[in-house]
């Protein structure tokens, strides 16, 4: 399955702005290109594109994605801003579907819109250029059943958070876990997981495609922050690993979470990988 990065055309229309108490509350619509993307992957895109200008109209430009896209179907649409601010709560207010034609000789196009509030939190700091984490992968392509071992470096002493979004659009905290409270990792050393100590305690990460899929992709995205905050209290714990089950409950979740983290004591890396079956 090839990896690419996919845009869709963008319609912002500002309808109103309100203040919450925590943040603003904004109204914004998005769209996405039924031509394009199938009706799911619409759906995920036009909310992105939604929650990108509602991030740009409370908190100004310079704004950074990292949307990572498979075959048309958007995985773990994360909305980040330079220094800016983050969605921590939305509601859908209406879907619709468009025909746009811009020529007669034109064949129209069908676009699904979403109208939407989104609560947009500033973010405080600027980013540290100073503090990075490195993240890689064993392999970026699996055959379903292998192990895959995730390594982690950090140029500062900081807290790791590991997360996986899933391609059934879950997402699974990796780390810290059940078995491991302490997510401290020092400057220059590699974090490695699951561990030769982990797999003694049997302790492994295999990953498998969906049944009845041939292959799939997901996200490992790993969060360093030079401060202990913990957010396990506001995720469900389903075996040893912390579980949200959609990409709204993940989006509203870990973007409250961040957002109370200023920019200059955190840092991010996302990997994209493949599993066949």
């Amino acid at each position: 399955m090839t990896r690419r990065i996919l845009s869709a055309i963008l319609l912002l229309i500002l309808c109103g702005v309100s203040w919450g108490q925590s943040g603003i509350w904004i109204e914004v619509r998005g769209e996405a290109d039924l031509a394009s993307y199938a009706l799911p992957a619409a759906a995920q895109k036009a909310l992105e594109n939604a929650r990108r200008a509602a991030v740009e109209q409370v908190c100004g430009v310079n704004l950074q994605t990292s949307s990572l896209t498979q075959e048309f179907i958007l995985k773990g649409d994360m909305v980040s801003a330079a220094s800016y601010g983050k969605v921590v709560k939305e509601e859908i207010l209406e879907w619709k579907t468009l025909t746009v034609q811009k020529e007669a000789a034109d064949i129209p196009s069908i676009i699904l819109q979403v109208r939407m509030k989104a609560l947009v939190e500033r973010e405080a700091g600027q980013s540290d250029p100073a503090f990075k984490v490195k993240l890689d992968l064993n392999r970026s392509i699996y055959q379903s059943g292998e192990e895959m071992i995730i390594k982690a470096r950090a140029t500062q002493d900081c807290y790791l958070t590991v997360l996986n979004v899933t391609s059934q659009n879950e997402v699974i905290v990796l780390f810290p876990n059940k078995i491991h409270s302490n997510n401290f990792i020092k400057a220059g050393e590699d974090f490695v997981f699951p561990s030769g100590k982990d797999n003694a305690l049997g302790i492994h990460l295999n990953v498998s495609v969906p049944p009845g899929e041939k292959e799939c992709s997901e996200i490992i995205w790993v969060i360093a922050s030079k401060d202990s905050i913990d957010f396990a209290g506001e995720i469900e714990i389903e075996g040893d690993y912390g579980f949200l089950p959609t990409l709204k409950t993940a989006l509203e979740t870990l973007n409250r979470w961040l957002v109370n983290i200023p920019l200059d004591r955190r840092t991010e890396a996302k990997s994209l990988y493949r599993v066949v079956g």
